[in-house]
């Protein structure tokens, strides 16, 4: 049985990750964490949840966004997010169990690598969307899988580790104005949970803003909950503004408008998001990132499916139209935030809240058309804004450079080209990889061609570049991409002192 943890501060970590080493026969959990894991004799977390702090029960709830584990009744319950934006993973090895809220720490703990042969990375963590009866839970390693856990508990009875569904309240949603009370009042209560003064390291909130429907409803919602400032980005695709000052104006709201593309100027980025889920499409956020610190980040992920007028699906497994927002899982851990997809509370009951957006009651708030959200557009109508600031048109701020929509950041597409030369990883024929590379620069060439041609030429030119990069990624490319992104972000778990390896990496083989 075990009884408790013990802490082992990892100084040079990003700042939210952790891992836990589960040994069978031991009554005592190891954790190494990051500087800003609140950790307590019976419980660990990077969480915000709808209780209160010290009383640490967010292992029965469904409304809790981070992760964390808990000692209870001789067990230790591990806890995902209430949101599919976010994960654990876990691996079993002879000696040990080994879980973490970082597949990179995971994968630098064990010792291996991914799957150089395996293609399809990208498909095995967007399958997210298709929901949690749905989606591939297992990542191929080098030697066995991961397996990944999302709106779960982990539960390790010293044994095994065993899935166990969160507990998950009914609610009456028979009403639009019972839903949103129960949004308002769920944030409220989270926003004590983040401020707690038994905290060592209290949140504050952040909205982000746009000209879509899912964004400004969440900080619409979030504002009497104390949200105060947002941030927004000028542009959603070039020369497409999407910024939401006049909408942070009519709400009250402090906003910052920051340069959608400013992320391509400095550093390498695209590693923390591609290792993440293997596309990295919200990589534009790294333009904020000094904001985001030990912020809870409201988000509309999820807003999309749930707040639609005719849902995809009415299952209560999370189904949703993409699995946007889980490339920020690694991101958020370095730089200490929260990413808190509001859509997600209650989305289990997507099938009550589609009648509330179907009912007549909702008839004056629906525009009509495929893009029409009754309950977002009475939500900010309500609260003063004019119904032609939002919600018009369909845009999206995702960053498609894997897939060859957009461009990599000059410093990332050098030394992905440069990774590609030298890894061990890939196959060592020189031909094969000269190949690689200039039809990586050509294509990337001709994309650029094509952003600049006349609009018929550059259509041609562009649809021809997608299906080269289609073809190539049947060769592994996009594949390519992951395992350079998750090799450079597992150098953020190895210190000096190899302490990591250590205690974790015993000459046994994953199984």
């Amino acid at each position: 049985m075990t009884s408790a943890f013990d802490y082992k501060v990892m100084p040079d970590w990003p700042v939210l990750s952790w891992l836990a080493i589960c040994r069978p026969g031991t009554n005592c959990v190891l954790v190494l964490h990051g500087a800003e894991v609140e950790t307590r004799p019976g419980w660990f977390c990077e969480a915000v949840w709808d209780g209160d702090f010290e009383e640490a029960n967010f292992d029965r709830s469904d409304l809790v966004f981070g992760s964390g584990g808990k000692c209870r009744n001789g067990n230790v319950s591990f806890v995902s997010s209430g949101a599919t934006v976010d994960r654990l993973q876990y691996l079993e090895r002879k000696s040990c169990t080994l879980i973490s809220n970082s597949l990179a720490c995971l994968i630098a703990a064990a010792g291996v690598d991914p799957d150089p042969t395996f293609r399809g990375y990208k498909n095995l963590f967007s399958s997210i969307r298709d929901g949690l009866a749905m989606f591939k839970r297992r990542v191929p390693l080098s030697s066995g899988y991961a397996r990944l856990v999302y709106h779960k508990n982990a539960t390790w009875d010293n044994c095994e580790m065993r899935e166990v569904p969160k507990f998950v309240l009914a609610r009456d949603f028979s009403s639009y104005e019972k839903y949103i009370a129960f949004l308002c009042k769920s944030l409220k209560l989270i926003a004590a949970n983040m401020s707690s003064v038994d905290r060592r390291y209290p949140y504050e909130w952040q909205g982000t803003l746009s000209r879509g429907y899912d964004s400004p409803t969440a900080v619409a919602l979030a504002q009497a909950a104390g949200l105060r400032s947002v941030l927004s980005f000028h542009q959603s695709r070039p020369g497409i503004k999407d910024d939401g000052l006049r909408i942070a104006e009519a709400l009250g709201v402090d906003i910052e408008v920051i340069d959608r593309l400013s992320w391509q100027r400095s550093g390498v980025w695209e590693p923390y998001f591609i290792s993440a889920d293997g596309q990295g499409k919200e990589v534009f956020l790294s333009s904020a990132r000094e904001r985001l610190r030990r912020r809870v980040l409201v988000t509309g992920f999820g807003g999309d499916h749930v707040w639609a007028k005719k849902p995809k699906s009415l299952s209560p497994d999370l189904v949703r139209g993409d699995h946007s927002g889980l490339s920020l899982t690694e991101f958020r851990l370095h730089y200490g935030f929260i990413n808190l997809a509001l859509p997600f509370m209650g989305m289990n009951q997507v099938a009550e809240i589609g009648r509330i957006s179907q009912s007549p009651a909702m008839s004056y708030w629906d525009i009509g058309g495929k893009y029409t959200r009754p309950i977002p557009r009475r939500v900010l109508e309500e609260r003063g804004v004019a119904r032609s600031l939002f919600g018009m048109v369909k845009t999206g701020t995702s960053m498609r450079y894997v897939v060859g929509h957009d461009p990599w950041s000059a410093n990332g597409y050098r030394a992905y080209r440069r990774w590609i030369w030298q890894s061990p990883k890939l196959p060592a024929n020189r031909f094969t990889r000269i190949v690689w590379l200039s039809a990586l620069t050509t294509f990337r060439r001709l994309l650029l061609i094509g952003d600049l041609a006349p609009h018929t030429a550059g259509r041609v030119t562009r649809t021809f570049v997608r299906c080269c990069v289609f073809v190539l990624a049947k060769l592994g490319y996009e594949d390519h991409a992951f395992l350079w992104g998750i090799e450079c972000a597992c150098r953020s778990y190895y210190g000096d002192d190899r302490y990591l390896e250590r205690v974790c990496q015993s000459r046994d083989n994953t199984r």
